[in-house]
């Protein structure tokens, strides 16, 4: 079986603004499903009694949504600094 290779890049360019912006929206939603899904899980806890774990559950989902935000634009921030000091070493 012949391993497929991936074609070789002729520059550096950056993606186009629609690829970089699809990218964050995708990561952006992937991180916000885990806070989603902890305040279902905390809807259904205080429903069956577990006050406590539903509290937790909260206390952990109340901080991720600015994780969110801060991890999907970290990337293309070290991306840019990266790309500035190549451009800039001597």
């Amino acid at each position: 079986m012949r391993r497929q290779q991936r074609p070789q890049l002729i520059t550096d360019a950056d993606p186009s603004l629609a690829e970089e912006q699809r990218r964050r929206k995708r990561r952006y939603v992937s991180i916000m499903a885990i806070p989603m899904a902890l305040l279902l899980a905390a809807a259904a806890l205080m429903a069956a009694g577990q006050w406590w774990l539903a509290l937790a559950a909260m206390a952990l989902a109340a901080p991720l949504p600015t994780v969110a935000a801060v991890a999907t634009n970290a990337g293309s921030a070290a991306r840019t600094r990266q790309r500035f000091h190549h451009q800039h070493d001597p």
